[in-house]
């Protein structure tokens, strides 16, 4: 692993029928990174569910890329890291981490309980977390009820690394930085927020 150093900004939420953003609204913080981001992703993840989080980062290395000045990418993939429980210290360690919690900890519903809804996912500067535990269908009935929950996965990953990336939620317009959309891939609206924090062009 690399050296973990940098303090976490918290930043955002990805919900489930949100009405508000709660802790989001007092610690609505943005900020740019240094690109690009090298995030590695837990091996708890199904291939199927890693292939959902790589392309999240796809969409926003593709879409990001074209408006960047050096055309340089947002987000690398750095490998698979051993599966550790997560706990609130993670956050502060400097690494990137995209973290799968298949089942309620602690220090994730003391996260959760700041939030006037359902949070399914979590960003900070440093790590993105996605709560499987809340999508995760009760049953697995068919091919459609896996491949809807995959759409899950890459619209909370997609949602997260915006936050990640520095961005806010957004309300007025649609977009994967709205609560109230279901997007799972980026809209011009995330990409203009995106270009107010970086160096694009137009």
């Amino acid at each position: 692993m690399v050296a973990r150093i940098r303090l976490a900004v918290l930043v955002g939420c990805c919900a489930l029928g949100a009405t508000s953003c709660g802790l989001d609204e007092i610690v609505r913080k943005t900020f740019p990174q240094n690109l690009p981001v090298t995030f590695y992703i837990d091996e708890a993840f199904t291939e199927d569910e890693r292939e959902e989080i790589i392309a999240a980062m796809e969409d926003w290395n593709v879409k990001a890329s074209e408006r960047l000045q050096d055309r340089q990418i947002a987000l690398i993939f750095g490998g698979l890291v051993q599966h550790t429980d997560f706990v609130y210290p993670l956050f502060v360690d400097g690494a990137h981490v995209v973290y799968k919690i298949y089942e309620p900890v602690p220090d994730i519903e003391w996260i959760r309980s700041n939030y006037d809804y359902d949070v399914a996912g979590y960003a900070t500067k440093g790590d993105v977390l996605i709560l499987c535990y809340i999508i995760f269908p009760e049953s697995i009935v068919s091919r459609d009820v896996w491949t809807a929950y995959l759409k899950d996965v890459r619209r909370i990953a997609v949602h997260e690394f915006g936050h990640n990336l520095g961005l806010s939620h957004f309300d007025n317009v649609p977009g994967v930085m709205n609560l109230h959309s279901d997007f799972a891939e980026l809209t011009q609206n995330d990409l203009d927020a995106f270009c107010t924090l970086y160096e694009c062009e137009f």
